[in-house]
């Protein structure tokens, strides 16, 4: 996931947050939420990389994303091809004991075309190394999975280093700080009814989980934790909780967790695990549905919402309730915090049989009411089409268009200073996101996307001019 900020470091209450560039299998239509299997791609795609490798035809099921999918969590899902293949033989022997390997890398360039300070071009990645281990394959005897992963980040911000000034991140794996940190070291037993997973894990993992397709943070990962980042710590920050997960039924799931947060959490400490300086917990729940229209296309609709007793300072008041701007004072300190989300996707085309023209639909949305945060809003809507060139089946093709709200008592604090002394300050309110991106795998295990960010009222400043920025996006399974 990932998260930062520009102009501001990694996860802090600014105006500007990242988060990692993964999601759950849960974000997909047709796939169970925090299940540590193979995920069915909702584009049905098959790809020519599961013909060609080993490991693809004894991991993976017959239907396989047209490339490797960041999901929720990055090795939620097996990869279709290694671009080392079967590690000579090495990966098909790991998994038949029960052990499932990740070596991978994801990058991600960027260069500003007009507006900023500079015209740096930057770039910024993450090394992700661990594993899944299928406990009852191993020992004969004791049940569930055991998931360790370890992750490494490097590079620069282009928005802090060309003085963009914008929202949101255009390089959605940026952020936390360049550490080593242990972002998964959980245990998960599943039933066909009832899931519990505890441990080290972040939230994005299993609640507001969100594919990363797209390199704008707008459109990657868990979007109540980019509004509310100190009370909903997303991936690569793990911390401890609990996450139970129910099935009522076939087509519905009910979860709830609870996570205990600590600063230290977040600031670039490597390996910190302790509950010393803990600042409450949040808890949260979702409900989701996961249907197929007219039995073949497949869906996932959910909603939640998040509890946190995480104290937060108030943006404008102070202790007596009046505004810090003119009067001054110590800011007044809110108690508890709610957040709310609603996401989608939808199949709208089954692809044909070598993954070709599948086209699917995704809408999400994130509120935090809140006197503390400098977002209060985002919302985005993304399509996603496969096979656009003939012959090349497994590329594919996505526009994303988002919105990221600033606090409205931000905005009416800009609004009153400005009748007090006109135009002393800028009056900003919503950034605009929309993002271009083409797909496509040149050799097995690695995917190429090269895209196009177009960031309309920056910083929410109708003022300002627009930012083209050209990116590039690898991702690499080793």
């Amino acid at each position: 996931m990932a998260m930062a900020s520009i102009a501001l470091d990694a996860q802090d209450a600014a105006p500007v947050q990242t988060i990692p560039p993964v999601a759950t299998a849960a974000a997909e239509p047709g796939a169970e939420q925090g299940d540590a299997s193979p995920a069915q791609s909702p584009s049905g795609d098959r790809t020519a990389a599961q013909q060609r490798s080993p490991l693809a035809t004894q991991a993976a099921p017959p239907v396989q994303p047209s490339r490797p999918v960041l999901q929720g969590t990055v090795g939620q899902t097996v990869p279709a091809a290694h671009i080392f293949g079967d590690w000579n033989g090495l990966l098909p022997k790991l998994q038949e004991k029960g052990i499932t390997p990740l070596a991978m890398y994801y990058g991600q360039g960027a260069a500003n075309l007009n507006e900023g300070t500079s015209k740096k071009v930057r770039w910024a990645g993450e090394f992700a190394l661990g594993a899944t281990v299928n406990l009852q394959k191993l020992t004969g005897s004791i049940p569930g999975t055991f998931r360790v992963l370890f992750t490494k980040r490097h590079g620069q911000l282009i928005g802090t280093e060309n003085g963009l000034g914008v929202l949101q991140s255009n390089q959605d794996v940026f952020g936390f700080g360049n550490i080593w940190r242990l972002t998964q070291g959980w245990y998960q037993i599943a039933g066909k009814t009832l899931d519990l997973k505890i441990g080290r894990m972040s939230p994005g993992e299993d609640f507001d989980a969100g594919r990363c397709d797209f390199q704008n943070l707008a459109f990657c990962g868990a979007l109540i934790g980019h509004l509310q980042p100190d009370v909903f710590q997303n991936y690569p920050v793990s911390q401890w909780g609990v996450r139970v997960k129910a099935k009522p039924s076939k087509d519905v799931y009910v979860a709830v967790g609870t996570y205990n947060l600590t600063d230290d959490n977040r600031n670039p400490h490597e390996f910190d695990f302790g509950f010393g300086n803990s600042t409450g917990v949040s808890t949260m729940a979702e409900i989701g549905y996961t249907p197929k229209l007219n039995g073949v296309l497949p869906g996932v609709y959910k909603i939640g919402m998040l509890y946190s007793t995480v104290n937060g300072s108030d943006l404008l008041l102070n202790t007596q309730g009046q505004r810090r701007a003119a009067a001054g004072g110590a800011p007044l300190v809110r108690h508890d915090r709610v957040g709310f989300w609603a996401d989608m996707r939808q199949q709208i085309l089954m692809p044909n049989a070598d993954g070709s023209h599948g086209l699917a639909v995704t809408a999400r949305f994130a509120y935090a009411p809140q006197h503390v945060t400098n977002l209060e809003s985002k919302a985005g809507v993304m399509l996603n089409y496969t096979g656009v060139i003939p012959g090349r089946p497994d590329d594919d093709l996505g526009i994303g268009f988002g919105r990221a709200r600033l606090n409205k008592y931000l905005t009416r604090s800009q609004e009153l200073a400005n009748r007090a002394s006109a135009g002393s300050v800028p009056v900003r309110s919503s950034e605009y996101e929309i993002e271009l991106y083409y797909g496509l795998q040149p050799i097995p295990g690695l995917v190429v996307k090269p895209n196009f960010q177009f960031i309309v009222h920056p910083a929410g400043d109708p003022k300002r001019k627009a930012i083209g920025i050209l990116g590039l996006t690898l991702v690499s399974y080793l």
